[in-house]
């Protein structure tokens, strides 16, 4: 699960710097949202941002959405529409289409395990490396600075595009064993 995420994330890392390129109003507008939120003490942030969302959005789009549409549609369908769902959830153009990208990993991976736990772990996981980005930037870019980087460079494109298609073949190759219904 961990190396599809990292595939997906290397995508999402793409789309989200195009999306940005196109809508920055918008970009802005999520970053004031986030200001408030990144002055207060971390472990609130880590509260909040973190494992409060990675518990109920995945009770909520994968336990109970992508559940119920797995019930009524294939497998496809219920990734594809629930992933729809939770990328509009987040209320944002520059984020709708990188956090479906993720939504359709975490469905993946809960449908291939039977589990929603790995996906819980997963999307914790994600919003840490977000909420430390934030709240720690120079830190941060002295480790991974194509995270901070407003603008890509060509190269970081091109190497964001190959780690993504070769980790997220990789991880659905490794996951596309035995399909179970995940548990809730």
């Amino acid at each position: 699960g961990f190396i599809l995420y990292i595939g997906v994330y290397a995508l999402m890392l793409v789309a989200s710097f195009l999306l940005i390129s196109i809508f920055p109003q918008s970009a802005e507008n999520t970053a004031m949202t986030f200001d408030v939120l990144m002055k207060q003490p971390f472990a609130l942030v880590v509260l909040v941002m973190t494992v409060m969302p990675a518990i109920g959005e995945e009770l909520y789009f994968r336990g109970l959405i992508f559940g119920s549409l797995r019930h009524r549609y294939s497998a496809v369908w219920a990734i594809v529409i629930s992933s729809v769902i939770f990328g509009v959830f987040h209320l944002s153009l520059v984020k709708i289409i990188p956090t479906g990208m993720l939504g359709a990993c975490f469905a993946y991976v809960a449908y291939t395990s039977g589990s929603i736990y790995i996906g819980m772990f997963l999307h914790f996981f994600n919003n840490l490396v977000s909420a430390i980005s934030m709240k720690y930037p120079q830190q941060i870019e002295k480790i991974l600075p194509v995270l901070m980087r407003e603008e890509l460079l060509v190269s970081d494109i091109l190497i964001l595009l190959a780690v993504g298609i070769v980790c997220t073949a990789a991880g659905v190759k490794i996951m596309s064993g035995k399909k179970r219904e995940v548990n809730r």
